[in-house]
């Protein structure tokens, strides 16, 4: 017993349960199985310790694995639920870039496509495997008829919450674009701007990604985050923070509408928000853009980029999707028995290191990928097995600041270090195409010409983890 209780896997034992399972790849009984999920859930465990070494991690599958609780999850729903919230980000994306462009009716298309995928995604069986792509296929809907109404000049207001206040923008917006001294604008302006300054104080549920008690209560913290996620979400400008979806982001997408808004109506636009930037000048912008673009030029405190010792040495997420370019989605599970936060020595290398990259940050941007690949490299010869989760969340948090920092270029030479993928990558649902579709989005960022292919290939990437899926399910 107490050899399996050590037997945690990479990815599924840090994003999701410590999971249970031999050191063989091969598919376990059932008797196994229902003995791994007794083990591996953690039933009422918040952080369970990861060990520095697995039997289970010295062999590398070099691909998919016919083996649900080798992905952390108890059902291949759950993974597959995984997967829709990839392939949602990764197709909202794709309608942002048509949307940036002023090609609604593409945007609109893409949007549409992405609903008829998650609505072919939904199981029967309820829970967090139902939920959130529901929630996706609900918003990618409504995207879409909101593209379809920019592009024909015609919005429809329907919906509640923050997306019913973006709608009413949006119109606002067309009108404007006819007669922007309208009397009627001014006064649906004032009403809306009220309207979002009670939203951002209290027209939504309080969160923290880090705030869970156990593996089930990480997956209901999931559910409501996209839910949150997904109503706040820009549907034009691919603006998400680079890390985690937070409260700030809430806050920032709130600002930057009643910004945008008493811009149309010549009222002061800051709402008061702990933030920083320059306001962008906006006279020749079409002012359907206005809040992406005061979303990109205006950040919150916590979002400037600054390297620091918990985002370099905490424990990081398996889906780098999440804690690197703003998937809804909690924190990690799990607590490194070595070279975690709690330990002195490794402590003083991690305060060292956060200073060396904060300077060469200001100094010499350039520096940071070699930088990064060194103290990964130094981090390596130590040998144990979980050292695989410190090397990624260094590689994440320069992914990070260098992209918040405006250095996409940079960023994506840090995030190709994950290649080849190996060991414990396997265990993360789809790693190639999360990591694909990131890096997509850094060359969008970037402005290089293949990002459109980059999306391409993280979707191929995501349809074919689904269809592995499909040859073992039940």
């Amino acid at each position: 017993m107490m050899f399996l209780l050590v037997l945690f896997l990479g990815c599924s034992s840090h994003d999701e349960v410590p999971v249970i399972v031999e050191p063989s790849v091969e598919q376990v009984s059932l008797e196994a199985e229902k003995k791994a999920e007794v083990i591996g859930v953690q039933e009422g465990v918040q952080h369970p310790p990861i060990p520095a070494d697995s039997p289970a991690w010295r062999h590398d599958p070099g691909g998919f694995v016919p083996n649900v609780n080798f992905y952390g999850e108890r059902t291949w729903d759950d993974v597959r639920m995984r997967v829709a919230g990839h392939i949602a980000i990764i197709e909202r994306d794709r309608a942002r870039v048509e949307a940036m462009s002023g090609r609604f009716e593409q945007a609109a298309a893409v949007y549409v496509a992405l609903a008829k995928t998650l609505s072919q995604m939904i199981p029967a069986a309820g829970g967090p495997a139902t939920e959130i792509p529901t929630v996706a296929r609900d918003a990618a809907r409504r995207d879409a008829a909101l593209m379809s109404g920019l592009h024909t000049g015609h919005i429809a207001l329907d919906g509640q919450g923050f997306s019913r206040l973006r709608a009413e923008y949006l119109s606002l917006a067309v009108v404007y674009r006819k007669n922007p001294n309208g009397v009627a604008l001014r006064s649906q302006a004032s009403d809306l701007m009220q309207r979002i300054r009670m939203f951002n104080e209290s027209g939504y549920q309080r969160f923290d990604h880090l705030l869970f008690e156990d593996f089930d209560g990480r997956h209901a913290l999931r559910v409501q985050l996209w839910e949150q996620h997904l109503d706040v979400a820009d549907p034009i400008g691919l603006d998400e923070p680079w890390g985690h979806f937070t409260e700030s982001e809430v806050r920032r997408q709130a600002g930057a509408l009643y910004a945008a808004v008493a811009m149309l109506s010549g009222q002061e636009p800051d709402m008061g928000l702990d933030w920083v930037g320059s306001w962008p000048d906006l006279r020749s912008v079409d002012p359907v853009y206005w809040p992406s673009e005061i979303v990109r030029a205006k950040t919150m405190k916590d979002q400037v980029p600054a390297f620091s010792v918990e985002g370099i040495g905490r424990l990081p997420t398996g889906d780098s999707l999440i804690d690197v370019a703003g998937e809804p989605g909690p924190g990690s599970i799990g607590k490194l028995e070595r070279l975690g936060l709690d330990d002195p020595k490794h402590l003083q290398w991690l305060e060292d290191t956060v200073f060396v990259l904060n300077k060469m940050m200001k100094d010499n941007p350039g520096g940071l990928v070699s930088t990064i690949k060194s103290r990964g490299d130094y981090l390596n010869q130590m040998q144990h097995g979980s050292r695989y989760y410190n090397i990624k969340q260094l590689r994440n948090a320069g992914v990070r600041q260098l992209a918040r920092a405006g250095h996409a270029r940079l960023a994506r030479q840090i995030l190709a270090l994950n290649f080849p993928l190996h060991h414990q990558d396997w265990e993360c649902p789809n790693r190639a195409g999360t990591l694909i579709a990131i890096d997509a989005r850094l060359a969008v960022a970037a402005r290089q010409p293949d990002a459109e292919a980059q999306m391409v290939e993280a979707r191929r990437l995501s349809d074919e983890f689904l269809a592995e899926i499909s040859k073992v399910a039940q």
